[in-house]
C-alpha cells in the first residue's frame, strides 16, 4: 500500500503493520515523543473540562438561585459535559495504547480513532440545536454521523475506496455545513434586544469554532494524503483542533447557556423572516430592565414577539383586575376595546348596586 501518509515515520495506509507489530519502534508514528505529548495535553484539557462544566453546570441553581437540581431536569444542557468526558476516555484509551509499545489489540483505538468522533461530534450539534432552539435538530445530528461514518471509511480502505468515501462525506459535509450556518445566522440576527446583546459575543465566539474547527479534520485528512504534512504531525493537529472543538467550544456555549437561563431566554421556533434591524423592541420599552428585570425575554421574529408581549399584557392584566373573579379565570383572550366595554358595564353594575344597598341601609331610609 502505498498512498497518502508522509514520510518519518508512515501513514495511516500502514496503520495495520502498526498494530501487527511489524514495524520498529522507531518507524512507528505513535510512539513518537511529540505525539505521545499531544495525547496527554489532549486527556488533561478534555478531562479537565469535563470536570469544570460538570461542577459549574450541577452547581447552577436556575435563575432565581434556589432550584438546586435546575440543571437536572434539563439534562440536555449537560451535553457538552458528555462530549468531552467521552474524548476523555478516547484519549486514555491510547495513552494506554502508548504505555503497551502501540502494538497488539491496544492499539486498534488508532484504526478507529473516528470511532469517539462518530459519538461525540453528533452530541456536539445536537448541542448547538438545542441551546438556540434550532429546527432540524435531531436530523442534522445525524447528518454529522454519516460524514463521520465515511471518515472512517477513508481512513481504513485503500484508493480508489477511499476516496469515493471522501466525496461522498464531503458532499454531506457541505451541505449539513451550509444548512447549520443559516439557520444559526437567523437566530444570532435575532439577539437585538439589550440583555442578548450582552451574550452575543460568547455565542459569535462559540458559532466560530463551530464553524471553522470542522472545517480543519478534512483539510488535515488532504494535507497528510498530499504528502504536505507527514502521520505524527497530524496526530498532533489532530489533539489540538480536538481540544479546541470541544474544550474551547463548550467552555464558550456554556457561558452562552448559563448567562441565558440567567436572564430566563425563551427562543421561539424560528421564522425565516429576520430583522437584523431593530431598536429597542416594545417589550424592552414597557417591561424592561427598571420594570420588570426578571420577566423572560423573547427572542424571535417581531411577529411572534408582539404575540408574546400581547400575552404577557393578557396575563398582567389578569392578575390586576379585580373583576376577573366574575369570569372564574378562563375567560379568553379579547382585544382591548372589548375589554374596555367590559370593565365598564362591570363598574356600571357595581355603581348601580352601592346606590340600591346605601338606599336600603337605614341610614339612607332615615334620609
Amino acid at each position: 500500500m502505498s498512498e497518502g501518509g508522509g514520510e518519518g515515520g508512515g501513514g495511516e495506509e500502514n496503520i495495520m503493520d502498526v498494530v501487527a507489530g511489524k514495524v520498529s519502534a522507531e518507524e512507528n508514528p505513535f510512539q513518537n515523543p511529540a505525539v505521545i505529548a499531544a495525547d496527554w495535553v489532549g486527556f488533561l484539557s478534555l478531562g479537565g473540562a469535563t470536570i469544570f462544566l460538570l461542577m459549574k453546570l450541577m452547581t447552577f441553581k436556575g435563575p432565581e438561585g434556589n432550584d438546586a437540581f435546575f440543571m437536572g431536569y434539563r439534562e440536555e444542557k449537560m451535553l457538552c459535559v458528555y462530549v468531552n468526558m467521552f474524548a476523555a476516555v478516547a484519549y486514555w484509551a491510547r495513552l494506554a495504547s502508548h504505555a503497551n509499545g502501540d502494538t497488539g489489540s491496544a492499539a486498534y483505538i488508532h484504526v478507529f480513532k473516528y470511532g469517539d468522533y462518530l459519538l461525540t461530534c453528533p452530541m456536539l450539534t445536537l448541542d448547538l440545536m438545542w441551546s438556540l432552539n434550532l429546527p432540524y435538530k435531531l436530523t442534522y445530528a445525524m447528518f454529522v454521523a454519516v460524514c463521520i461514518t465515511c471518515a472512517l471509511g477513508c481512513q481504513v480502505f485503500d484508493a480508489p475506496a477511499r476516496y469515493m468515501w471522501f466525496g461522498l462525506g464531503m458532499t454531506v459535509f457541505a451541505y449539513t455545513w451550509t444548512s447549520i450556518m443559516l439557520l444559526t445566522r437567523m437566530r444570532l440576527a435575532q439577539l437585538v434586544s439589550r440583555k442578548a446583546k450582552q451574550v452575543r459575543g460568547t455565542l459569535s465566539m462559540a458559532l466560530g469554532i463551530y464553524f471553522g474547527i470542522w472545517c480543519s479534520f478534512p483539510t488535515l485528512w488532504l494535507l497528510k494524503e498530499l504528502k504536505v504534512i507527514n502521520e505524527p504531525i497530524s496526530l498532533c493537529m489532530h489533539a489540538v483542533v480536538d481540544v479546541l472543538s470541544k474544550s474551547v467550544y463548550g467552555f464558550a456555549l456554556l457561558h452562552f447557556q448559563i448567562r441565558g437561563e440567567e436572564m430566563e431566554f425563551v427562543f421561539l421556533p424560528l421564522h425565516p423572516k429576520v430583522e437584523i434591524e431593530e431598536s429597542e423592541s416594545e417589550s424592552d420599552v414597557e417591561y424592561g430592565h427598571r420594570k420588570r428585570d426578571k420577566s423572560p425575554v423573547p427572542i424571535g421574529s417581531k411577529e411572534q414577539r408582539k404575540s408574546s408581549v400581547s400575552n404577557s399584557r393578557y396575563s398582567a392584566e389578569r392578575v390586576d383586575n379585580p373583576f376577573n373573579s366574575f369570569t372564574g379565570g378562563a375567560m379568553p383572550p379579547a382585544n382591548n376595546d372589548e375589554m374596555a366595554d367590559t370593565v365598564k358595564q362591570i363598574q356600571a353594575l357595581n355603581s348601580q348596586l352601592n346606590t340600591i344597598m346605601g338606599s336600603a341601609s337605614p341610614r339612607g331610609r332615615a334620609m
